[in-house]
């Protein structure tokens, strides 16, 4: 039994000194930047270091067990040499970079951005290693799973590199480019990974679980931030700052997922009850709005809406969202506040706000509108003004750009990529509406489920950074590809669906 433990205080000594080692990297990678050095100097210090972050991690990964076992005197464990271990590379590498990795991935794109912009705890370089390791993930599916010929990942492959060459032509850097191409289309290269990748099954498994734990920790976290900043634009948990509405459309995907797919007991009803917390607490009103429209069609298909107890379930669910919007108006003192009336949103007055073009500030339809005309005078409307358009500004630029407020993924797409770019990132949408029909037969309930799925990822790219955000974005992205995977999709349906 001791033994076990020592096992587990490794592991988790391992994945600290992993950490602590790419918040070295993140520092190396500032100073020497800033410095005028020879690029071997620049190649040297980042092998040596990921080299270091690699073995912790491996340690982390369990890896070396068996090692480990032997100096404990563990007979249980059979020694496995480190030469043995690379003999098996391919299962080497899946252990480290996919079963285990995957998890470091998605400690990344729950905390990374909280950690380095927010806490300032770490330097802002550490949100790079999400995107390393997603090219990573692909350089395994291409070379390790040979995966390259795939028509679909042909076709992704030309497109990318035609996005890199037209930026570039437009006069934007080739640095600049390549980070703006890192900024949106990390996302779709990752559901690419996930709809290609031949996971285990307990593989997607352990991805479950930890994202359940991730979601469950929110609430704690958010309400320290209440005690502590007292400001609801601060209060998202490890979203990080200003991202209520990322972690609105998060927590709605997953209780529209309860509500579909769970038995609606007193245990499911409570767990509701605890997730609308989050978005109460973060001021995030998308989550109830959104809800309280959609929760009843769910329900009725569910529940075939014949049974007088199933009806009033569906009212209690509706005014559950409706009396969390009327704590929110007393809460945050928003009183005759129109947002927080469900139904102002089908209003010709709310339209008319909506796609407002001012100059000074636009919302988000307003946003979508002048982007359009802007694109349409330059005659740029198919490819935009190159995916590194904005990295390539200069600080007053960006500053004035920046006063627009355009932080909406809906028409920042469409201004660097133009149509073209747009039916890229809708593209994951058809893929929700395409499979609705191939996998909701034995349990009618989820087509619904799976078209509202799709209604809120388009949600999520005009209300706010819902695409390419390293928390819903790239969610959505695991998720749409685990649905379209041939080789897990039968197990994730199973398990998680039916």
């Amino acid at each position: 039994m001791v033994k076990k433990y020592i096992y587990r205080l490794i592991h988790s000594i391992g994945l600290l000194a992993a950490i602590i080692n790419v918040s070295f990297l993140s520092f190396e990678l500032r100073t020497i930047l800033t410095e005028d050095t020879l690029l071997i100097k620049l190649i040297i210090s980042t092998l040596g270091r990921v080299f270091i972050i690699f073995m912790f991690f491996s340690i982390y990964a369990g890896l070396f067990d068996s090692s480990i076992a032997k100096i404990i005197n563990d007979d249980s464990k059979k020694f496995v040499s480190f030469s043995s271990l690379l003999t098996t590379r391919k299962e080497f590498l899946y252990k480290v970079f996919i079963h285990w990795g995957g998890i470091f991935l998605i400690i990344g794109m729950f905390s990374f951005n909280w950690i380095s912009y927010d806490m300032g705890l770490i330097y802002t370089q550490i949100i790079g290693i999400s995107d390393l390791h997603i090219f990573l993930l692909c350089s395994f599916l291409l070379i390790v799973q040979k995966k390259i010929f795939e028509k679909e990942i042909i076709l992704l492959l030309i497109i990318s590199i035609f996005f890199i060459a037209f930026s570039i032509n437009q006069g934007n850097g080739i640095f600049s480019t390549l980070q703006g191409f890192k900024d949106y289309f990390s996302v779709i290269w990752l559901y690419i990974f996930f709809k290609y990748f031949r996971f285990k099954n307990e593989t997607i498994t352990h991805y479950i679980n930890f994202l359940k734990l991730v979601i469950l920790v929110q609430i704690p976290i958010q309400i320290l931030q209440l005690i502590m900043l007292r400001d609801a634009e601060f209060c998202s948990g490890t979203f990080g700052f200003h991202q209520t509405g990322v972690m609105g459309i998060f927590i709605t995907g997953v209780v529209l997922y309860i509500i579909s797919v769970k038995k609606l007991d007193k245990k499911m009803l409570l767990l509701i009850l605890y997730l609308s917390l989050s978005p109460l607490i973060a001021s995030a009103k998308v989550f109830f709005i959104i809800n309280f429209f959609l929760v009843p069609f769910i329900l009725i298909k569910k529940y075939k809406v014949r049974i007088s107890s199933r009806v009033l379930l569906i009212v209690i669910l509706c005014l559950l969202f409706l009396g969390f919007l009327n704590v929110h108006r007393f809460w945050y003192d928003e009183h005759g506040k129109k947002s927080l009336n469900p139904f102002y949103y089908f209003t010709s007055e709310y339209y008319g706000t909506f796609f407002a073009v001012k100059s000074s500030h636009l919302l988000r339809g307003g946003a979508v509108v002048w982007a359009y005309s802007t694109l349409k005078d330059e005659n740029k409307l198919f490819f935009g003004r190159g995916i590194g358009w904005v990295r390539n500004l200069t600080s007053r630029e960006l500053e004035r750009f920046q006063k627009l407020a355009i932080g909406f993924d809906f028409p920042m797409v469409l201004l660097l990529c133009g149509v073209s770019g747009l039916l890229i990132f809708l593209y994951l949408a058809y893929n929700l509406f395409k499979m609705r029909i191939r996998i909701t037969l034995a349990k009618p309930e989820l087509k619904i489920f799976i078209l509202f799925l799709a209604l809120l990822y388009l949600i999520a790219g005009i209300y706010t950074q819902g695409w390419i955000s390293k928390t819903t974005g790239y969610c959505f992205a695991m998720l749409i590809g685990i649905l379209s995977n041939r080789y897990n999709k039968k197990f994730f349906i199973e398990k998680y669906l039916i």
